[in-house]
């Protein structure tokens, strides 16, 4: 060893990367231990309970049927009375009370609305009338409704993205036993969320616990995703720490000996149990911060699943063009009555050509099963209700689904200057395209590029849509973050039982050890506080009080043996 030197001798090099990384994850964890905890018992309860939302098939349900018979207004006329440049996004038909009305979705103004017997732009939803569609979807339950307030930026429950565009928003309550609020658009004069008394529980303990989904925090969107990233970052390197300290100090050989008995352990008592739970769940905690960290898209590295602008204008044929819509409302509500009453009809449009589209309501004796937590209007290619679609070019076709051959070319037309390596039909899902609940149609046709991005594009045939994008960095973001996080593993996540058994079993191991943190870290403040009492000037403290402390400060929980056994 040259004097002088700024290099360590190897043996001292290792014991201050040792004692560098004690530390690091004693102080990270006093920091993050209850967070931890917070974390996994919100996660338990998220996989049987949600934030709240108005289901797609209770919305559909409890809308009034449709009445177009006083609509002078096409929907092409309609849409020249907003006077954008534009091709609308979304054309949907309802009922505004007892009036017909086209809501039109815009890139620049939003949801507009334009009465279809009129022809004038409705203005905004009033209180009152708020109330009156309240009783007019929930007739007779409660003994309200009561106006409560007019939501401008968001309150707890519409922090929700797919809200933003329905916003401000009435807030009512029924007033009924479930302690029932519901939220009304003022732009469309629709009932867009609602939450109960349990509802509202379950979400606080489980959602905004675990997605750290606190009001003053989520309005802040980049403060939110600051924390969220930055946070998990932190608490990946605490728990590396504690997996590279518990896998150094467990022995299989020249194991510890204490109070006559040998372990693999340095540790007594409760910190024994933490070094033997660390070993065990660390490794599952690490990757579930992880994922959680990936969740938030850092640096936005991967470009998500969704299809391209050019893509999903393969499917449509374009902007959407109202002009060729030959078909008055009317028509297609008689011609659509044939197979059931239409709650609302959207026009869409495939290869340039118009469809009316529209759900079958469920019945109310299938009221228990509404398991769909998206609403239509937000994801209709994802909602599992029964659709028929209408041409409305004055043909009056009906369909169930597009061909597989017309799919194939809007396939071959989304990436034109590309070779197709794979296009094959899936009746089952894969590891890409699935749900858990079976929410999504099968069958859909995927079709793999040979492109530098490794493009795969999933287009569904019941809708004549591009459904799901994935290239080569939105594959590895979904096993980074729902591999890991959700364990949505292939032969895991549609065995619901075992998904359950195996996501709760690991997440009450990963309490446990949460919980001996949290327990270690008041063990040591409140030995920290003795200590500094025991410092007072002035005060006489019988020796026999100070040897106990001496001894359980040797002996207690949490204390490393190893330097006396050698």
């Amino acid at each position: 060893m040259i004097p002088g030197s700024r290099f360590l001798p190897p043996m001292k090099y290792m014991k201050k990367w040792k004692t560098c990384l004690i530390y690091t994850h004693r102080y990270l964890g006093l920091a993050f231990c209850l967070l931890f905890t917070l974390w996994f018992i919100s996660g338990i309860v998220m996989v049987y309970k949600r934030m709240p939302r108005l289901s797609a098939e209770e919305r559909l349900q409890r809308l009034p049927p449709l009445d177009f018979t006083r609509a002078s207004w096409s929907p092409h006329r309609a849409w020249q009375k907003v006077g954008l440049p534009e091709a609308p996004e979304k054309v949907r038909l309802g009922m505004l009370g007892q009036r017909p009305v086209y809501r039109f979705l815009t890139e620049a103004r939003g949801w507009v609305m334009v009465a279809a017997d009129t022809g004038e732009v409705v203005p905004p939803v009033t209180a009152p009338f708020a109330l009156e569609v309240i009783r007019s979807h929930f007739p007779g339950e409660g003994t309200g409704p009561y106006y409560l307030d007019l939501v401008t930026i968001a309150d707890q429950w519409t922090l929700s993205s797919a809200l933003r565009q329905f916003k401000p928003l009435h807030k009512v309550t029924l007033e009924d036993r479930a302690g029932t609020v519901l939220y009304v658009s003022q732009v469309t004069g629709e009932v867009v969320l609602k939450t109960t008394r349990d509802g509202r529980f379950w979400g606080w303990v489980g959602a905004v616990i675990h997605w750290l989904y606190f009001t003053p925090l989520r309005q802040r969107v980049e403060l939110w995703r600051g924390v969220i990233i930055y946070g998990s970052a932190i608490g990946c390197l605490m728990c590396l720490s504690g997996i590279v300290v518990g896998l150094w100090r467990y022995r299989t050989r020249n194991r510890y000996r204490i109070r006559g008995r040998e372990q693999s352990s340095p540790y007594t008592g409760l910190m024994r149990w933490h070094h033997y739970l660390g070993l065990f769940f660390g490794l599952i905690t690490f990757t579930w911060i992880l994922s959680g960290l990936f969740s938030m898209n850092p640096g936005r590295w991967s470009p998500g699943n969704s299809p391209t602008t050019s893509q999903r204008r393969a499917a449509s044929g374009g902007p959407l063009d109202l002009a060729g819509v030959a078909l008055a409302p009317a028509a297609a509500i008689e011609a659509f009555a044939i197979d059931f009453p239409p709650r609302e009809i959207e026009v869409v449009q495939f290869r340039g050509r118009p469809y009316y589209l529209a759900y079958r309501p469920p019945s109310r004796s299938v009221a228990g099963q509404w398991s769909n937590t998206d609403n239509a209007a937000f994801l209709a290619a994802e909602s599992p209700l029964p659709h028929l679609l209408i041409a409305a070019d004055g043909s009056e076709q009906r369909l169930q689904q597009f061909s597989r051959e017309e799919m194939v070319e809007v396939a071959r037309e989304a990436m034109p200057r590309t070779r197709i390596r794979e296009a094959v039909w899936l009746n089952r899902y894969d590891a890409f395209y699935y749900h858990r609940a079976r929410g999504r149609r099968l069958p859909v046709l995927r079709v793999k590029y040979d492109d530098p991005r490794q493009t795969w594009l999933y287009l569904d045939p019941h809708l004549g849509v591009i459904i799901q994008k994935e290239d080569r960095l939105s594959r590895i973001e979904r096993w980074l973050y729902n591999g890991l996080h959700s364990l949505d593993l292939p032969y895991l996540y549609q065995a619901s039982l075992t998904w359950e058994v195996v996501v709760v079993g690991l997440s009450l191991g990963g309490t446990a050890l949460s919980v001996s943190a949290v327990w270690l870290t008041l063990h040591r403040a409140r030995r920290a506080s003795s200590r500094r009492s025991l410092s007072l000037p002035g005060r006489f403290v019988p020796p026999s009080v100070i040897s106990t402390r001496s001894s359980q400060r040797q002996d207690g929980a949490g204390t490393d043996l190893s330097r006396k056994i050698r």
